[in-house]
């Protein structure tokens, strides 16, 4: 396999050898070479050279790699950029070019052990073991959903208060993370393909490395680390997108559950999409849940904390934690959303209990969520996903800090909002009431909101002055002079005008 000049220092430091080395950009190493003149010098090979032959050979013919057996000769550092290597040892120059060598067969076993397993279809987690092997640091693998899949590797400190304790104990990190943090690693996440570091909380001295996997731009998983046995060095770094890149091959051929996560059950997008799906199919796949057909149902529509974000990038790391709060819901992204099917009837207090989950939900993550009627047959379930989406809209437009919101509060304001994208609202009000709206004064709209407690209450009187408060003699006073605003006989009302008025209170305030 190549090889980097920061990995061979690391292993020539584990070996006691005192190194110091000068990095630019590095390029992958194919092997070791002795320099000669009588050769011109590849870039994609190491070159192991005395200070006294790079005194003898121009600058302009040092080779890009180079290792130094002895203490760096300032007086003579080249000004071009190149990575170089120096070692300070007492052995000789066969013995340290031996060394090397066994560094790059090492490596190469090392290699061809984890090909090897790809090539037997071994299951993620054992190629994970064995790529740890070369880590100074534990590494954990976690899927689309930040959910825990596997780790490896071996703890020399205490991980107690580290993002280590987090994610053994609770199976992910999210916790680990305020709303902050957490929204910006997100987005680093799926803009980058390369590790991300970030200091672990109070604890300077500890590091975070987090780097994305990903299948065509895609994202599928994650590597997570910490600096808990050992700082993090480059060629740490190296050997992590190293072994990034083997398991991204590795994940894209597995049969482990990577992408079952963000899977919609074809009956439930069927349905979602207005499509027809057989009665007994439906009734065959809700059998496995236990449910029937005709049970009673409601839908859950989540909000994520995060902007500006690809959906399909970002909507992931929130499925596994609302599948632990609903663990008898079907859970999966749909047009957008996530949403979450419930069977009411698994609940003894369904009301109490979705308000609990959904305001610790709202607590420890910022989700939100809106919530359809309940409806009582399957098939019914896109109306439902409609009425959950709009609660939600609705919901966040009017009150934006709350956790969950019922369809039923905001079906009147839904209802105007989408008549209004298809017509003007102004249109389908009562022309007098609408001048009274847009140009009367305090007591023009008071008289109003009179009207419209009269019109609801069935134009019974006493009922009418009990919503408002107002005395019997009060409220005919103000009936009479809405009368006479309106030129119209509120005593004796044709029905289709009685429909008129109302319906013109209510949407004179959505103009």
């Amino acid at each position: 396999m190549d090889l980097y000049l920061s990995i061979i220092a690391d292993e020539l430091k584990k070996r006691s050898f005192n190194v110091i080395t000068t990095l630019f950009e590095e390029q992958p190493i194919k092997g070791i070479r002795f320099l000669s003149l009588k050769q011109t010098p590849l870039n994609h090979y190491l070159y192991f050279a005395t200070a006294e032959q790079l005194k003898n050979t121009p600058e302009s013919q040092w080779p890009q790699h180079l290792i130094v057996p002895e203490a760096p000769f300032s007086d003579s550092l080249p000004h071009a950029k190149l990575n170089i290597l120096f070692l300070d040892s007492s052995e000789s120059q066969l013995e340290l070019f031996s060394h090397l060598q066994d560094i790059f067969a090492d490596f190469e076993s090392w290699y061809q052990k984890i090909q090897q397993a790809m090539i037997n279809h071994a299951d993620i987690t054992a190629i994970l073991n064995i790529a740890s092997e070369k880590l100074d640091n534990p590494i954990a693998l976690f899927d689309i959903t930040n959910s825990l899949i596997h780790w490896s590797g071996s703890f020399s400190s205490d991980i107690k208060g580290s993002i280590w304790e987090n994610a053994l104990e609770n199976g992910y990190t999210m916790d680990y993370f305020s709303y902050g943090e957490w929204k910006d690693l997100s987005k680093k996440m799926n803009s980058s393909n390369t590790p991300i570091l970030s200091h672990s909380k109070g604890d300077d001295s500890r590091s975070i490395l987090s780097c994305p996997l990903k299948n065509n731009g895609k994202f599928i998983g994650s590597l997570g680390m910490t600096s808990i046995n050992t700082p993090f060095t480059p060629g740490q770094i190296k050997l992590v997108m190293i072994v990034k890149d083997l398991l991204e091959t590795a994940m894209i051929h597995s049969t482990n559950s990577f992408h079952g996560s963000d899977h919609v059950p074809y009956y439930v997008e069927s349905l979602l999409n207005g499509l027809s799906v057989d009665e007994k199919i439906i009734s065959f796949y809700l059998n496995r849940h236990g449910w029937k057909i005709n049970d009673s149902y409601c839908l859950l529509n989540f909000s994520f904390p995060m902007e500006n974000i690809l959906f399909d990038n970002f909507i992931h790391p929130y499925i596994g934690r609302i599948k632990d709060f609903f663990p008898f819901g079907i859970c999966c992204p749909f047009d957008d959303s996530l949403i979450v099917i419930l069977n009411i009837t698994n609940y003894d207090n369904p009301v109490l209990s979705l308000a609990n989950i959904l305001e610790e939900l709202y607590d420890r993550f910022q989700i939100q969520c809106g919530i359809s009627s309940d409806f009582y047959h399957f098939l019914d379930l896109k109306h439902y996903f409609v009425q959950a989406k709009s609660a939600l809209a609705e919901g966040l437009n009017q009150n934006p800090h709350q956790a969950f919101y019922y369809y039923l509060d905001y079906y009147q304001s839904n209802l105007f909002h989408k008549l209004d994208s298809i017509t003007s609202i102004k249109s389908l009000c009562h022309p007098r009431i609408l001048k009274i709206w847009e140009e009367g004064d305090t007591n023009q709209l008071l008289l109003l909101q009179t009207l419209h407690a009269f019109l609801l209450n069935g134009r019974n009187l006493t009922l009418t002055a009990n919503t408002l408060t107002i005395h019997r003699n009060t409220l005919l006073y103000r009936l009479d002079k809405i009368s006479e605003l309106l030129k119209i006989n509120l005593k004796d009302l044709e029905p289709d005008t009685l429909f008129y008025l109302l319906m013109s209170c209510m949407m004179i305030e959505y103009c």
